[in-house]
């Protein structure tokens, strides 16, 4: 099992610096996971570059203002994209373990941003070793291997 963090898809589904490296990373994956919180950070950061993209919207305000007037109709491709890669690649969603405890010591220990801790704490809690990560922080925590 290898968990695959939000960078590795979102640079698949847009074209940047890290694409190549990201599709390789995918012919490596066996039996790939996320968690919920990588769902949530893949449709969000995915519908912010859509906006961006599509409407020229850059601000968080404006995009927040533009998701409450448009709704999800307006972001229906880009949910249709994630959905055909995470189903095309076989991803199973794990939920989130929630540990306020732990996660404050990950935060703390390994330097961490939340949202890194909270995947670190949900692969040690599944007895998950591999992360598949463009993020050079993962690097940090003892009990996951990164690739590439």
């Amino acid at each position: 099992m290898i968990f695959v963090d939000t960078n590795i898809f979102y640079n698949i589904l847009y074209e940047t610096e890290l694409t190549l490296k990201a599709k390789k990373v995918v012919d490596l994956l066996v039996e790939p996971v996320i968690s919920v919180i990588v769902y949530n950070e893949l449709v969000h950061v995915t519908f912010r570059a859509y906006a961006r993209r599509k409407y020229g919207i850059t601000s968080y305000h404006e995009f927040k203002k533009f998701f409450i007037e448009k709704g999800i109709e307006a972001f229906e491709e880009p949910l249709k994209d994630i959905h055909e890669l995470l189903e095309g690649l076989d991803v199973k969603i794990l939920s989130d373990h929630q540990s306020v405890e732990e996660l404050r010591e990950v935060i703390t220990k390994y330097r961490l941003l939340p949202t890194d801790a909270q995947i670190a704490i949900t692969c040690k809690y599944y007895g998950i070793p591999t992360i598949a990560t463009l993020d050079e922080d993962f690097k940090r925590i003892p009990w996951l291997k990164t690739i590439p």
